[in-house]
């Protein structure tokens, strides 16, 4: 029963970090959800762990690439990944996406030299980011919630 308690708490960490930035998400439970049903032999958990990780991995790029390819550059992309970073150690805890949204739009504001065109190839960016935190959050609920059941089971 402690490993589970342990294996909880690591998900939980796991599903914070889909939304916390700088914190493993998806990629942290799938791998928890993973040794957990294979040191249980709960085989079927195991490969909708794999599945859903791998999924959610791979979603959390291509789709949200998609609509900022159209809209905004690259290189607002790395700027306001920069100045996440930077953000988050000047302003704690919402230095990081003060940081983030304040690179991407001074980028598009220099490139685009429109403010309403830059800011709306900001906020474009902002719904991929979006996105891409709500698909790697989705399939880190159904791993939790389906290990949860898992044990229950067990």
């Amino acid at each position: 029963m402690g490993l589970e308690i342990l294996a909880g708490l690591a998900i939980l960490l796991g599903i914070a970090g889909t939304v916390v930035p700088l914190l493993p998400g998806v990629a942290l439970v799938g791998a928890v959800v993973g040794v957990w049903a294979y040191g249980n032999g709960a085989w079927w958990l195991l490969v909708l762990a794999v599945l859903l990780t791998v999924a959610a991995l791979v979603a959390k790029y291509a789709l949200p690439a998609q609509a900022v390819r159209d809209e905004a550059s690259t290189v607002a992309l790395a700027v306001g990944a920069v100045l996440a970073i930077v953000g988050f150690f000047v302003i704690p805890v919402v230095g990081f996406v003060v940081g983030f949204v304040g690179g991407v739009f001074l980028t598009e504001v220099v490139r685009l030299r429109d403010l309403p065109t830059a800011w709306s190839a900001t906020w474009t960016t902002l719904k991929s980011v979006g996105l891409a935190m709500l698909i790697e959050f989705g399939a880190a609920a159904l791993m939790a919630v389906a290990w949860f059941g898992a044990v229950l089971l067990a």
